[in-house]
């Protein structure tokens, strides 16, 4: 199967991982992964792994495995199956309308609403596996996408957060983060660069040119149209000195 190493490629991004016993002749071969799919899980608060059970065997009306990694609430991460698993049914994203053979499916255990805010550690996370599954390789990034941006007529995971902010964060972490203190003149001889920096705004740097976009929509539009230019967030100390 094609997602025999997930384990050890976890581990060696440095992540917490568990094997549910298993796993790896779990799920149909049928099983060639080219990104991942992100979704919520919907389950109560109040404990770490409540979904472990449903996304290893199903349900009623859905055969298991229903994911391929299940992230807990304290961000450890359960390798479910290493075959194809039933979590994207129909939809499409990018081009490609091929989910369950083609996607990692990777559930977080929320409930599902702004009653249970996405935690900057979660995000993380999932940003980190995500990296780890396509083998940080950028080209990629651009196909992983929120269950919601899949069938958006149907689905609301991973609710209040957006594909794009988390295509942001898997994209760092393939090309590298500037290693501070990094000096400005070296942001400036990127040409070009989308930038993000939490309470300043989004920017697109063009040879030393900065650009601010006025809503995250334009933002997120120009992105979409230019999925091969890099995405960095930048500290606010840095992109003050950068926007000048």
């Amino acid at each position: 199967m094609r997602g025999l190493g997930m384990a050890d490629r976890l581990r060696g991004a440095g992540l917490v991982v568990e094997e549910q016993p298993g796993w790896q002749t779990r799920g149909s071969a049928l099983f060639a992964p080219k990104a991942v799919m992100w979704h919520h899980t919907a389950s109560a608060m109040g404990k770490n792994l409540p979904s472990l059970n449903i996304v290893t065997n199903g349900r009623p009306d859905l055969a298991g495995p229903l994911c391929h990694v299940l992230t807990g609430r304290d961000n450890c991460n359960v390798v479910i199956a290493a075959g194809r698993a039933n979590h994207a049914g129909a939809g499409r994203w990018n081009g490609s309308s091929v989910g369950n053979t083609a996607y990692w499916g990777i559930e977080v255990e929320n409930v599902g609403t702004v009653a249970e805010p996405w935690r900057p550690d979660q995000l993380q996370n999932v940003a980190e596996v995500t990296a780890a599954l396509i083998s940080y390789n950028p080209e990629l990034v651009a196909d992983c996408c929120m269950h919601k941006e899949w069938a958006p007529s149907r689905k609301i995971d991973m609710h209040t957060i957006s594909g794009n902010e988390m295509r942001a964060r898997v994209m760092q972490l393939c090309i590298g983060t500037p290693t501070p203190p990094t000096p400005v003149n070296d942001y400036r001889k990127d040409a070009p660069m989308f930038m993000i920096s939490e309470g300043l705004g989004l920017f697109l740097l063009v040879n030393g040119n900065v650009c601010q976009f006025a809503t995250p929509q334009e933002f997120n539009k120009a992105r979409e149209s230019a999925p091969t230019i890099p995405t960095v967030v930048l500290p606010i100390p840095q992109a003050k000195a950068l926007i000048g």
